[in-house]
Order: C-alpha cells, then sequence, then structure tokens
C-alpha cells in the first residue's frame, strides 16, 4: 500500500475522532435549536467531514507520484511560498483585534489570491471584497452573531 493511502487512513480516522468524540466534548451546543445553521457545532462538523472526504480520496485514489517531485531540492524551493502564506495568516490573526474581521479579511484574501496566481484584478477585488462583505451580512443580520470591527466600530 502507497504511503498516500497511510495517510489517507490516518487522515479519515482522526477525521472520525473529531466528529465523534472531540466536538461534542469540545463545543457546548443546547439539545433544541429552532434553526440548525445557527448551531455551534455545524461549523466544526462541515470542516471534519470535509476533512474525512478527504482522505477517503487519498486512500480511493493514490496520486502516481515521479520520484523526483519528492526531492528535498523540491522542498527547499517550496519554503519560501509556505513561509509567505504563513506569513499573511499571521498578519491576518494579529490585525483582527485592531481592525476587525472585514478589511484584514479582504486584504489577507486579495494576497493570497495574487499569490496564487490570479492576474485579474477585477475578479481578485470581486473575490477579496465580495466574499467577506457578504459573510460579514449573514452573520450580522441573518445569524446574528457579532463580528469584530475593530477601529470600524463607529461606522456601522
Amino acid at each position: 500500500m502507497s504511503q498516500e493511502r497511510y495517510t489517507g487512513i490516518v487522515v479519515l480516522l482522526l477525521a472520525v475522532l473529531l466528529f465523534a468524540v472531540v466536538i461534542p466534548l469540545g463545543i457546548d451546543s443546547p439539545n433544541q435549536i429552532d434553526n440548525a445553521a445557527l448551531a455551534p457545532d455545524l461549523w466544526p462538523k462541515i470542516i471534519v467531514v470535509l476533512f474525512g472526504f478527504t482522505g477517503v480520496l487519498m486512500i480511493v485514489r493514490p496520486r502516481i507520484r515521479n520520484p523526483e517531485e519528492d526531492s528535498d531540492l523540491q522542498l527547499l524551493s517550496r519554503l519560501p511560498r509556505l513561509l509567505y502564506v504563513v506569513s499573511v495568516l499571521f498578519l491576518f490573526y494579529y490585525a483582527i483585534p485592531k481592525a476587525g474581521m472585514v478589511i484584514p479579511s479582504i486584504v489577507t484574501i486579495l494576497l493570497l489570491v495574487y499569490f496564487a496566481g490570479e492576474r485579474r484584478w477585477y475578479l481578485s477585488l470581486l473575490i477579496g471584497v465580495l466574499l467577506p462583505v457578504l459573510l460579514y451580512g449573514f452573520f450580522v443580520y441573518v445569524a446574528r452573531i457579532p463580528i469584530p470591527l475593530g477601529i470600524f466600530e463607529g461606522l456601522i
């Protein structure tokens, strides 16, 4: 069995453990919820199910690998890309208390979309601005969950 299949089995087992044990123990959720979309454990469960689905895909359909792809040189050449993404995510994390969620989300998405290679500015702006604004609108006005706005709190 290939290493990817072993990894897929571990990912799937971890997803089952998270779904069946960690989420029920770690997230307090009331027994009766009028709207299932507002349940506190909904998004963690969705993410864990997608995580488990990834494990299943790794088990069922392993990639055919080129032995040259896994060389140390390839891993070293990918390190700057990884450091860039991690740096952007850390900046996002530290910007939230001061600037709230919306503005740092817009900047982070724009930086990551540009880094991923998208050069059409209208599409990048559409994704980068519309997604955080729509999510903000959903959480604040539909789900009635406050989203921190930081220094922009007085504007809205």
